[in-house]
Formats: structure tokens, sequence, C-alpha cells
């Protein structure tokens, strides 16, 4: 395993027990060897319960600290007017737009698997491939790798999530045939619309992914998948868990 230039908050628990507790006190510059044992459930079989070593360079030492809540920073957060009133009215908004697709995905991940559960799947490799290359892809975007280090990120890593999403992919596509649906053209441009929601120029965006063959079919993909996740919600037994908002964003954080 290798990775360059990851970003790292002691206490987060980002790393593997034991990994964080080492790097405390490191000062910039500095080299340190970091033991620590794979967990039992670890997400790769060959790994669990495993011993290992990393070699790791501490680039830079930074320290999080609050900010004064004043009207300088109430402004950057886009409130022009209302104060601190209005900025928190506006977080609560979001926490609660958080709260309802975090719940879906929480009950989402459970339906899905208990959809893998059932059946077996034969994976075609080339699928399970560009699935691991979009996912090395990512995981570089997100560690602020450039692109042409794929090779840094083993194929390993990701292998298990890839053929787990190719799995579903051809299970909705399969009930989607099936069972005769539709893709809706009036809940794609309604998808997009909230995609594009987030962004100051809204309508340019709407036209952008109308326009983009590409973009427009991946977003046409999530609604079939929608529609498959509604249907299976109405035929499934389910039942309520009280759970507080932290709780429920770490279950899906760890799921991801």
């Amino acid at each position: 395993m290798a990775a360059q230039n990851i970003p790292l908050v002691l206490g987060s628990k980002q790393m593997i027990e034991g990994f964080e507790d080492q790097m405390v006190g490191v000062n910039t510059g500095a080299e340190r060897i970091i033991k620590v044992k794979f967990p039992k459930d670890y997400p790769k079989s060959e790994l669990q319960g495993k011993k290992a070593e990393f070699k790791v360079l501490c680039h830079a030492v930074a320290e999080q600290k609050l900010p004064e809540v004043n009207e300088d920073f109430i402004k950057s957060y886009g409130v022009q007017e209302g104060g601190l009133e209005a900025l928190k009215k506006e977080l609560r908004q979001h926490m609660e737009r958080e709260l309802v697709e975090n719940s879906r995905s929480y009950v989402k991940r459970q339906l899905m698997d208990g959809l893998l559960d059932m059946h077996k799947v034969e994976l075609p490799d080339v699928l399970v491939d560009q699935e691991i290359q979009q996912l090395q892809q990512q995981a570089m975007q997100r560690m602020g790798i450039p692109q042409g280090a794929a090779a840094h990120l083993p194929r390993d890593l990701f292998e298990e999530q890839a053929r787990r999403r190719v799995a579903l992919a051809l299970l909705i596509a399969k009930i989607f045939e099936e069972k005769k649906l539709k893709a809706d053209a009036t809940a794609v441009k309604a998808k997009i619309e909230q995609i594009a929601s987030q962004y100051e120029q809204s309508e340019q965006v709407v036209q952008y992914y109308m326009s983009n063959k590409n973009l427009y079919r991946q977003i046409e993909s999530l609604v079939i998948e929608d529609q498959v996740i509604n249907m299976l919600l109405e035929q499934a037994k389910t039942s309520q868990k009280d759970m507080r908002f932290s709780e429920l964003i770490e279950a899906n954080q760890k799921a991801a």
C-alpha cells in the first residue's frame, strides 16, 4: 500500500486503530514507522488480523481553531441579512436535508445488503476493472493526489467495493427490466434541478446536464435506481430505529 499527501486529523479515527496515536508529537519533516494490526473484521480478508508497518513522512503540522462568530464570519456563509439567527436557520435547514438523505442512504444500504445476500451474480471482469479505475480516481481527488499517480493506489484496495457496485448495478438493471419499469423523464429533470440548485448559475447547470448525453445517462441511472429501491421498500418489512443525527452520519461514513 502507498499513498502521498494524505491529510490526517488526529482523533478522527480515519485510520486503523493505533495509527493516529503513534502520530502524536510528530514534527514537520520527520519520518516515523507506524506499527499496527489490521482488525479481524477488516474489509480485505487477506489482511484481517495481520500486523503491518507504515513508513510515514510528515509534510506539515497544523492546528484547527474555531473562528470568531462575527459579521464577517456570518457573511462568509452567504448570509447577508438576519445575522446569527438567520445563519442558525439556514444551518438547521441544511441539517434537515442531510437527515432525510442520510436516513434514506442508511435504509438503502440495508436493502442492498439483503439483495446481495439473496442473489449470486456473475461479474464481467471488464465492468469490475472500470469500476476499480473510477474508485481510484475518486480516492485520488479526495486525497489531492494528481491523476497521473493512479499506480500508487493499489487495485486490491478497491476491488471488493467495485465488485459490490457492479453486482448491485446488474441486479437493479435486471429488476428494472423484469418489472417493465420506465425511466421517468420528469424525475430525471427534477434530479438535475436538485443538483443544479447547489450552484449560483443553476439554470446553466440544468441546461448543461440536459444537453450532455453522458451526464444525463448518469442521472437517469440514479433515477432508475431510486425507482427500483422505492418498489422494493414497498414490499419489504421495515422497523423503526431511534438514532442521534451524529450516529446516523457516522454509520453512513463507515459504510461508504
